[in-house]
């Protein structure tokens, strides 16, 4: 298991942690392990995936970056989901 600096300093999960596992899980074919380890997996790869792929390949654009509202709406999401998942119901 890999070691993230949030939750040994705070007892916390980040937004991020399980993503490893979720990633060995959803590339096994268990699509079930992978969303229980962390909700946001699809989010965070689309975001992976749009960045690092130019845009115009995938909308004929014409442009060469994702929009910054794309990073925006995925920092926020990612905050929130950060807070959430660490908040007792």
């Amino acid at each position: 298991e890999l070691f993230c600096p949030l939750q040994a300093a705070t007892g916390l999960d980040c937004p991020a942690c399980g993503l490893t596992r979720g990633t060995r899980a959803l590339l096994v074919g268990d699509v079930g392990e992978a969303f229980r380890q962390n909700l946001l997996l699809p989010l965070i790869w689309a975001v992976v995936i749009v960045s690092l792929v130019p845009l115009p390949a995938l909308v004929g654009s014409g442009r060469s970056a994702p929009p910054r509202w794309w990073l925006n709406v995925a920092v926020a999401v990612a905050v929130g989901y950060g807070v959430m998942r660490n908040l007792s119901f």
